[in-house]
């Protein structure tokens, strides 16, 4: 989890709020949210605890997706 943060403090940082609003909205409304309800239909309340470490790894990689795509076209322009 602290990984996710790093890379929201960072676009903070950064000044890109809206890359850090991005990685908040899809961490919690399209990973954590929809992995509460799908592990617990598919393992039940073990799910539940689940849930945080799956949508935690996945937000990982699409943090680091994201900064890849930033850091690329943001830090290729500067000389």
């Amino acid at each position: 989890m602290f990984i996710s943060f790093y890379f929201v403090y960072l676009f903070n940082a950064f000044d890109e709020g809206k890359y850090a609003l991005i990685l908040g909205v899809v961490r919690w409304l399209f990973l954590n949210i929809p992995m509460l309800f799908l592990l617990d239909r598919i393992i039940g309340m073990n799910g539940l605890v689940w849930a945080q470490v799956t949508a935690d790894i996945l937000n990982v990689l699409f943090s680091i997706l994201v900064y890849n795509y930033y850091r690329k076209h943001h830090f290729a322009t500067v000389t």
